[in-house]
């Protein structure tokens, strides 16, 4: 009984530390759709792209480089033609809407994002 116990204990405590790094994984959006981010993260490895939608609709897809994760915050990077664009996502408490800041060679932005469900 003992060892089922601890079992039972020990992977919901590993459930738990999942779920609480999985708050940037998804797929979250501008308002204009114009920039878009997926996140995948699994095995406590966060990995993704950036979409870049230009005025024309064609879209650039960019992975997600140097993630560093800590509490709400997201730091990472991207690089398009050798020139590194340095982003931020920083989520709210429920992980559904978050704050986005970029800065690179081509554009600066900061705005809301929206995690699509």
């Amino acid at each position: 009984m003992r060892v089922s116990i601890a079992v039972i204990l020990l992977s919901a405590s590993m459930l738990t530390s999942a779920t609480a790094q999985s708050q940037f994984a998804g797929k979250w959006q501008t308002r204009t759709s114009a920039i878009r981010i997926n996140i995948v993260e699994s095995e406590q490895e966060i990995r993704g792209t950036v979409v870049l939608v230009n005025p024309d609709r064609r879209e650039i897809e960019l992975p997600i480089t140097k993630p560093k994760a800590k509490g709400t915050l997201l730091e990472f990077e991207t690089v398009l033609n050798s020139n590194t664009s340095y982003w931020s996502l920083t989520v709210n408490k429920d992980a559904s809407r978050g704050l986005l800041h970029v800065k690179s060679w081509m554009m600066q932005f900061e705005g809301p994002v929206f995690k699509q469900h």
